[in-house]
């Protein structure tokens, strides 16, 4: 219910500066007007010459000032591995001035000071870590999902190839599964840890050292069922 006492716009800029140049006021006034006179005009209930001038140009303390500068900098520089999280943090700067404003218009202040910008970044790095959180959480049951459709992958794969009665090779079953590629490797290892790990296990592993190879190899096979 916050936001839609307010409304947001959206300007592009040409360069990337903490503190642009003050803006115009009168250019700033006709704009504001410009606003005003098309929400009335889209709210249709209210007239033109029912409304005041309201417009306000919030500015921000000197020590908010040097603030805001550290700020910015470490907000431009911040970075996340994951793109869908970096596009929804890509307006952190705006969206901490705009929080910053708000807060201290709802505190009956003309300026932004220190303590509103400080909230404001307090509330822009709890957004960013909680999207951090549930991307990393979505990535590990990704994962997990993965590694389990995996595992039964070459749960068959040692069926198909007789190991419910003897020892076939890692090697064979890998194939026999088509877990090729080092991704699919790596998927295979930990599905292999995973199933041999279980209590009790879904699948047995040891050492041996077959008739015409050279080194001892890992070799699986399915447990006996009572």
């Amino acid at each position: 219910g916050l936001l839609n006492r307010f409304l947001p716009a959206y300007s592009a800029r040409s360069r990337t500066l903490a503190n642009p140049p003050p803006r115009d006021a009168q250019a700033f006034a006709v704009i504001a007007h410009r606003l005003r006179d098309n929400i009335t005009a889209v709210m249709g209930s209210i007239r033109v010459d029912e409304m005041s001038d309201r417009a306000v140009l919030m500015q921000r303390t000197h020590e908010a000032t040097a603030d805001w500068e550290r700020a910015y900098h470490e907000l431009t520089d911040r970075s996340h591995p994951d793109d869908r999280q970096e596009k929804l943090a890509a307006r952190r700067e705006s969206q901490m001035l705009i929080v910053a404003a708000l807060l201290a218009a709802m505190n009956g202040e003309r300026t932004v000071g220190v303590d509103a910008l400080t909230a404001a970044r307090c509330w822009i790095d709890f957004a960013d870590q909680s999207t951090a959180h549930i991307f990393t959480a979505f990535a590990k049951l990704e994962e997990h999902r993965r590694v389990m459709e995996a595992a039964e992958q070459l749960v068959e794969a040692v069926r198909r190839l007789g190991g419910e009665h003897t020892w076939v090779s890692r090697s064979d079953v890998r194939k026999e599964a088509g877990m090729l590629g080092a991704d699919a490797g790596k998927l295979f290892s930990i599905a292999v840890n995973r199933f041999t790990q279980y209590a009790p296990p879904r699948l047995l592993i040891e050492k041996r050292k077959a008739e015409g190879r050279g080194r001892p190899s890992e070799w699986l096979r399915l447990p006996q069922r009572d």
